[in-house]
């Protein structure tokens, strides 16, 4: 989930939204679609690129296209505000049933000097026609977030990952992370670990850690456990482990 001006988002679960792969499983009753890129990165000097959707329905199906700026805050939800510097063409569209459209995403102004700048597109499926008569009301419309990433104007964008504190509190264990690099990471698994190493709960969303970030998650220790570490992967392969202070 996220959150806009108007709305809060869960904290691990912020990133369900996204696509992670070419074929989009979607509820029964929305749209089928093959996107591509299902994530987008400008290099240095691009302006401009592209996504392909492909409607895989047997009916025309509609979307809208909105950019948002998008940024985190200290409990890792997700905070969307529209913004004018990502445009994308058309921002109103029908797909014929196994056609495809080609939107045109475009940066507009310069580059931030020394960071990545991050956006995020969101395609919101549109109604075509009221319900028949006899016929159920209720349509499941597809709502597809895509991550934008425009690199920086001089250098390179890179994340630097650090585990900054864990700590229990009650029955929730909090885990601080800081990324204090110039790039996006992403957690691949967040595991509480017991004495021996076991697992006692784990979190496999993937999560966006956005460039000089804090974001802070919190786990729930089963009843009984003791909570003796956590251990946090990336999908880089990189693995931070630190062990599970009481909360003064």
């Amino acid at each position: 989930m996220i959150q806009t001006p108007s709305k809060a988002a869960a904290p691990v679960a912020a990133m369900a939204l996204l696509l992670a792969a070419w074929l989009f499983a979607v509820p029964s009753g929305a749209a089928n679609l093959r996107i591509t890129p299902v994530k987008i990165e400008m290099a240095p000097g691009q302006t401009s690129t592209e996504v392909r959707l492909r409607n895989a329905e047997s009916t025309e199906s509609a979307f809208q296209v909105e950019a948002f700026a998008w940024r985190q805050n200290e409990r890792g939800e997700d905070v969307l505000e529209p913004t004018d510097q990502i445009v994308a063409i058309p921002p109103l569209f029908r797909i014929a049933p196994e056609d495809q459209q080609v939107i045109r995403v475009g940066h507009l102004g310069a580059p931030a000097p020394d960071s990545e700048s991050n956006f995020r597109l969101v395609l919101t499926e549109l109604p075509l026609q009221k319900a028949e008569a006899g016929t159920p009301a209720i349509r499941v419309r597809l709502r597809v977030v895509l991550p934008v990433f425009v690199a920086p104007a001089e250098g390179s964008a890179a994340p630097e990952l650090r585990l900054d504190r864990v700590f229990r509190e009650a029955d929730e264990v909090h885990v601080a992370l800081a990324n204090t690099g110039n790039g996006h990471d992403r957690l691949a698994q967040v595991r509480l670990l017991d004495e021996a190493g076991g697992s006692l709960a784990e979190s496999g969303q993937a999560l966006y850690l956005l460039g000089r970030s804090n974001v802070t998650l919190t786990m729930k220790v089963p009843e009984g456990a003791r909570a003796r570490s956590v251990e946090v992967t990336t999908l880089s392969g990189e693995t931070f482990q630190r062990d599970v202070q009481d909360q003064p």
